[in-house]
């Protein structure tokens, strides 16, 4: 176990994976500098050989956890340093997910370590290109977003990094784009939609437990049938 010493206040802790230091090390110092020594918590990073469709994560708890798939980094090297640039910009923005405010964390990182944004986007969403069944693109400019083996309930609710538009589905398997979900979760207050089902009842069950980060309660549209639950 490793620890970086780069910014007392917020350790960066190496797991296992003495490889990762000096790349690491480069990625913090050139790619965040500042920003991660005044508003970065105390983290580890470690590699994960488990992790085979997923380029790599971050796992929230007591500290945020860097988790870096060894089999895709074996076999793409060249790689390694967007990655841990993606995600140590999630460790800044833990809330933000793929939106503006990670966006630009990440891109001035990779504008200060002299690479362009990646062009396959599909690493933006974490995954190995080619996994999964559903295949997420840009309804702007068609660029690939993410894959996945099944549905999942924020396909609704994502943005693409490229144009900041919708995402559409691809069934890879027929070759035709996916049906929307009949059931979407919107907040009361601004409309934003939060996740899509094809039941009602486990949708109405979604709005009932979340609220929107404005602080208002959750309905459930689609189906003018279905009843509204706070």
């Amino acid at each position: 176990m490793t620890q970086l010493e780069l910014f007392p206040v917020s350790p960066v802790t190496v797991v296992g994976a003495p490889d990762l230091v000096p790349v690491l090390r480069e990625v913090i110092r050139a790619g965040f500098g500042d920003r991660a020594r005044d508003g970065c918590p105390a983290s580890e990073v470690r590699w994960n050989p488990r992790l085979r469709s997923t380029v790599a994560r971050v796992r929230f708890g007591a500290h945020p956890t860097i988790e870096v798939s060894t089999v895709y980094h074996e076999a793409h090297p060249q790689e390694l340093v967007e990655t841990l640039a993606h995600e140590y910009a999630h460790v800044l923005v833990p809330d933000g997910g793929h939106g503006r405010t990670w966006r630009a964390e990440f891109l001035a990182a990779l504008d200060r370590l002299g690479l362009d944004a990646p062009p396959d986007l599909l690493r933006a969403r974490h995954l190995a290109p080619g996994s999964g069944r559903y295949l997420w693109l840009c309804s702007d400019c068609e660029a690939a977003v993410g894959a996945y083996a099944s549905r999942r309930r924020d396909e609704v609710a994502t943005r693409s990094l490229c144009c900041h538009a919708p995402v559409r589905v691809v069934d890879r398997r027929s070759g035709s784009v996916a049906p929307p979900r009949q059931f979407r979760v919107q907040c009361r207050r601004c409309g934003v939609d939060y996740a899509a089902y094809d039941e009602s009842r486990i949708a109405s069950t979604f709005a009932r437990r979340h609220r929107c980060r404005c602080g208002a309660r959750l309905r459930v549209a689609g189906s003018p049938r279905v009843e509204s639950h706070a």
